[in-house]
């Protein structure tokens, strides 16, 4: 005795579907009556099948279709290209999307590793004069460089307190970069300098009424560093799934 076909679900006739058949995109009535078209029977495991509406259309040539990696015959199975079936555990699919809404709440680990990146990446700068796009710091105005008593050539460096005071603050959605220095802003976003009390300030040896700092951007992520960052969180979340450290 044949078994039992299962009873097709209602749904719609996409539109490459119709489109082949010469109809217009419709619904269609889950017991094969009305619209041709074809109708998704429940599959094991998630799996789904795509047969001819039986008793709806002229009948179609047989056709080997692919199912879960085996060819069969579908006796009145609509002319068509091999089918590739996608099989999903929805319980494991479930379990998985809990277990990364847990790890994404605290990326700490992850974090942690890309500020440590970002820091020494910053740092880096200091020796190549050069911001995150690769462009070359603003270079020392003349009067400046010779007033300077060590590091002539270097831009943002006199002691290396700027350089070596970078640092990183994690928390569970963020990580932070950068120093803690008065002046540490100015020399990252440019800007002008005028005495608070004074009616002049001194630098360099020079008395004048203020002092125009230009851009010359030491913190920023790079392309490397934005590779390198995504590779960080994504070796983070492959490990936190196979059970790793986390």
């Amino acid at each position: 005795m044949a078994k039992p076909v299962p009873r097709p679900h209602v749904g719609r006739v996409c539109a490459a579907d119709a489109f082949h058949q010469g109809l217009p995109p419709g619904r269609w009535h889950r017991d094969g009556i009305g619209r041709t078209g074809r109708f998704w029977l429940p599959g094991g495991m998630g799996a789904v099948a795509c047969d001819q509406q039986p008793g709806a259309g002229p009948p179609a040539s047989r056709q080997p279709l692919v199912r879960r990696g085996r060819r069969r015959d579908a006796i009145g199975a609509e002319r068509m290209a091999h089918m590739l079936v996608v099989e999903v555990n929805d319980a494991q699919f479930a379990e998985a999307m809990k277990r990364l809404d847990e790890l994404i709440k605290d990326m700490t680990p992850a974090l942690r590793g890309i500020g440590e990146y970002l820091a020494s990446s910053s740092k880096d700068r200091f020796g190549s004069q050069t911001a995150p796009d690769g462009s070359a710091w603003a270079p020392l105005s003349e009067w400046y460089r010779e007033s300077k008593r060590a590091n002539k050539d270097k831009v943002l460096t006199l002691n290396g307190y700027l350089c070596n005071t970078i640092h990183w603050q994690v928390f569970p959605d963020q990580v932070l970069v950068g120093s803690n220095l008065e002046y540490a802003a100015i020399h990252q976003f440019g800007g002008i300098i005028r005495p608070k009390r004074a009616k002049a300030l001194k630098v360099g040896g020079r008395v004048v009424s203020q002092v125009k700092i230009p851009a010359r951007p030491y913190l920023g992520i790079s392309t490397d560093d934005a590779t390198e960052s995504e590779a960080l969180v994504a070796e983070y979340l492959a490990g936190a799934f196979k059970g790793g450290p986390a």
